[in-house]
């Protein structure tokens, strides 16, 4: 049986034979590791750029590409491997909420740098700062361990509203 989690509240359970199972880890595991390259190599390019050319937009992408990065690895499993064994499991759990919760804040930021170099409208960059405003509070809110459930809902509606905001600010 193998269970995989698509969100924090939605379970799909399949069942697979053996052959069928290794097949299917094979070819998962095979696109998770192009996916964790891709996501290195637009890292790499950024960070290098940024030490060489010293861009503030292009050293933010490299960020935004490193925290995604992180969060990667720890939502697919894969920090766990260079995880200390004497190291709490809770702690990597926190990791990987604030690795989600950073790699949302720095797409943001670098989306808002972004379009910030055209002439936007005064409302358009309200909007953006109250975007942005949101990041320290949900950072306290799982650092203090009070609403970590509610940070990761805020951060969900934010991937899912970005993007459409996004778009109509460039347009």
């Amino acid at each position: 049986i193998r269970v995989v989690s698509t969100s924090t509240r939605q379970i799909s359970a399949q069942v697979f034979n053996h052959d069928d199972l290794q097949r299917r880890n094979f070819l998962q595991q095979l696109a998770y590791a192009l996916y964790i390259s891709a996501i290195a190599i637009f890292m790499v390019w950024g960070v290098v750029n940024w030490l060489f050319g010293g861009e503030r937009i292009i050293g933010m992408f490299g960020l935004m590409q490193a925290l995604g990065l992180f969060y990667a690895l720890g939502s697919l499993g894969y920090l766990r491997t260079f995880w200390p064994a004497h190291w709490p499991a809770h702690w990597l759990d926190l990791f990987t909420t604030l690795g989600s919760i950073l790699a949302v804040s720095a797409a943001l930021l670098f989306h808002a740098m972004l379009t910030r170099e055209f002439d936007l409208p005064l409302w358009v960059r309200r909007l953006q700062n109250a975007l942005l405003v949101l990041e320290p509070v949900k950072l306290l809110m799982v650092l203090l361990a009070q609403q970590t459930m509610l940070a990761l809902h805020i951060n969900m509606v934010q991937v899912l509203i970005a993007p459409v905001f996004f778009l109509f600010t460039v347009m």
